[in-house]
């Protein structure tokens, strides 16, 4: 015994419950598509950072005529420059934090090397002498590499 519906009498909860279904579908995949790019920006952004603070250390050894150390770990990076015979922090205010990278990226040198130093010296290269090559990595799998030489912090083809 079926009755008919009027149609006049609107939507049913079955009707309502696909829809909201739709929704919550096409939202979550529009969400993880902003979230995935919004990733390859930080990592871009921080690469930027990195390379401008590089630049502006450089410049400041080229000013002061004193050394100056690059100190990462895999998380965060700092700046000291050598004054008076100990390693101080720097006068230049963005240079004096240690900045924290955001989770998940990931600071090495070359493949392997998850921490480290590397010193600007007063003629503006590199105490080991050879251009360092800094990776910054995602938990995606992205990676933009850094090559410095002392002078400048440049964005070189990821390995």
């Amino acid at each position: 015994m079926t009755t008919r519906r009027d149609p006049s009498a609107g939507v049913t909860l079955v009707e309502v419950l696909v829809v909201l279904v739709l929704i919550g579908v096409m939202g979550g995949a529009v969400g993880l598509a902003v979230n995935s790019t919004g990733r390859q920006d930080t990592l871009l952004r921080e690469a930027e950072l990195l390379s401008a603070r590089l630049h502006l250390a450089a410049d400041d050894v080229a000013l002061a005529g004193r050394p100056m150390a690059f100190i990462w770990g895999p998380d965060r990076y700092a700046f000291r420059m050598l004054t008076k015979g100990e390693w101080q922090l720097p006068e230049t205010g963005v240079l004096q934090r240690t900045h924290a990278l955001p989770d998940p990226l990931r600071l090495s040198e070359g493949q392997n090397r998850n921490r480290g130093q590397i010193v600007i010296s007063a003629d503006m290269r590199p105490t080991s002498g050879e251009e360092a090559i800094l990776r910054l990595q995602g938990d995606g799998g992205e990676v933009v590499q850094l090559a410095f030489d002392g002078i400048s912090a440049r964005r070189v083809p990821a390995e």
